[in-house]
């Protein structure tokens, strides 16, 4: 009899579906029961972000349900790439994935990765690319996402001192950050995130905080650069450099990052730098301007093949941490 009750407790029937707007309301719970977010504020954050023209018609959404009730839910935000032969790839990123805290140990996550693995229509895609926790990594990898790298985190020790002036302005409530304007990144060479005009707008649509966005002249060439300021342990100030590419598409040098942290000075003082890259970008000239590997601290990432494969189309490809749809 009571393994009959608990059967009956735990009995449901699973389906795995595109996204519905009558979801909302129980996805926006899931997140604020989780993370503790203002429900009106995330709501609001959740629904402009998938309403960006940007990624309106791109943007794909999957749940998991059990008849009228939200179990799960994971979204692929459209984020293009530029293959190693020059080409826009239809990437998207993983992101938004979240199990309510009631059905957990049900399966849930791993059947949502089993409908993406056999196709849901209509998501079409070359290439899935994801930078997951720690909890939730392990679970791609066994359900055959690719793992090709991680990011490792480089860090450098700037100002202490002239930083601690840095704090007021990093506190209050109007913040101005310093961005360029239409910047079309789809001209630099290389592999990297196809930043055209109209996906830049989408970034900076949903970009939180202080930051330095600029390009600049550097000998014969052009580096275009992304920081990000925060506090850390309230007195700390950490400039995240996030994303560093030249228009020749060479890898960035020693004379470059000096160029990238005095004009990071001249707008903000920090108290350290940091940088999240791939395992074989430039770390000689990391390591040739003071910064440190920090040999705890990486960020996962995942891929899964579609219509192309991943490491064929990517070849050389440099990420960094303004990659992320969290940056």
């Amino acid at each position: 009899a009571h393994q009959h009750a608990l059967q009956k407790k735990y009995r449901f029937s699973m389906e795995i579906v595109p996204y519905q707007d009558w979801m909302l309301e129980q996805i926006t719970q899931l997140f604020v029961e989780e993370y503790g977010f203002d429900y009106n504020n995330f709501k609001s954050e959740f629904e402009a972000l998938y309403s960006h023209p940007f990624q309106k018609s791109k943007a794909f959404r999957v749940a998991a349900i059990d008849g009228d009730v939200v179990m799960g839910y994971t979204s692929f935000l459209y984020w293009p790439l530029r293959s190693s032969q020059d080409e826009l790839l239809e990437a998207y990123q993983c992101g938004n994935v979240i199990v309510g805290k009631h059905h957990r140990g049900k399966g849930v996550f791993s059947a949502i990765l089993k409908a993406i693995n056999a196709g849901i229509e209509p998501f079409d895609y070359d290439v899935i690319i994801g930078f997951p926790v720690e909890a939730s990594y392990h679970g791609f990898v066994r359900k055959g996402w690719s793992s090709p790298f991680k990011l490792n985190w480089h860090s450098k020790i700037a100002n202490p001192i002239l930083s601690l002036f840095s704090l007021s302005r990093l506190t209050k409530e109007n913040r101005d950050s310093l961005r360029c304007e239409n910047f079309d990144l789809s001209q630099f060479t290389g592999t990297e995130t196809a930043l055209t005009p109209a996906f830049q707008s989408f970034r900076e649509s949903i970009l939180k905080g202080l930051y330095l966005i600029e390009s600049i002249p550097s000998e014969d060439d052009e580096i275009y650069f992304e920081i990000k300021y925060q506090i850390r342990k309230r007195i700390l100030v950490e400039a995240i450099i996030g994303k560093i590419s030249k228009r020749s598409g060479k890898p960035f040098s020693e004379h470059d990052l000096k160029q990238i942290m005095r004009r990071s000075s001249q707008f903000m003082r920090a108290t350290f730098f940091s940088i999240a890259i791939t395992e074989q970008a430039s770390s000689d000239a990391l390591n040739a301007v003071g910064f440190n590997q920090m040999k705890n601290r990486q960020i996962h990432f995942i891929s899964k093949d579609g219509k192309r494969q991943f490491a064929e189309e990517t070849k050389g490809i440099s990420l960094g941490r303004a990659d992320i749809d969290t940056w």
